[in-house]
């Protein structure tokens, strides 16, 4: 046998011609921001900054005319006394429909009390009562009352009742206890 030639354990590599190398290049810079909304924020600024100082500086100069400067007034408080309205007629209530649905012979209607009151309400810690019937009701809610307090009346929940096809709630106030 003849001798072999000893065999290369991997094949030999090819390596790419020695050249010149591309040169790093830094990456590039951001783009720059645009100045317009910095120019309007520091205007409106200084606007805002002479009027303040328009301002402050006629009040310390006052009218020249009248020799008169500014002055701080002070203000008070009232508190008026207890208030009571003259009678039940000044009170009204009406009725705000929400929802309604008519089906063969009667609808259901969804509707909320509005207290109608144009007088003073009552003082700190006292309050008023409105009652009122449910006129051209089938079914349903019959009477309701609503409270009055020195803030205006309470909200009122939704009442339903049913009502003849064609017919019309109505309230009417039956008394006020102060």
């Amino acid at each position: 046998m003849s001798p072999q030639p000893p065999q290369q354990p991997y094949p030999p590599q090819q390596y790419p011609a020695a050249g010149p190398q591309p040169a790093w290049k830094p990456a590039a810079p951001p783009p720059k921001r645009s100045r317009g909304p910095r120019i309007v924020l520091i205007a409106v600024l200084v606007v805002v900054g002479l009027a303040v100082a328009f301002i402050a500086l006629g009040a310390l100069v006052g009218d020249e005319e009248t020799g008169q400067t500014a002055k701080s007034t002070a203000t008070t408080v009232v508190t008026p006394a207890a208030a009571q309205p003259a009678g039940d007629d000044e009170f009204a209530v009406t009725v705000k429909v929400v929802d309604q649905a008519c089906g063969a012979s009667n609808c259901r209607v969804t509707w909320v009390p509005v207290l109608i009151y144009d007088g003073p309400l009552p003082a700190t810690g006292e309050s008023w009562t409105v009652s009122y019937k449910v006129v051209g009701a089938e079914s349903g809610t019959s009477a309701g009352k609503i409270l009055i307090g020195p803030k205006g009346p309470a909200k009122q929940n939704e009442k339903r009742n049913r009502v003849a096809e064609g017919g019309k709630i109505t309230l009417q106030v039956t008394g006020v206890e102060r």
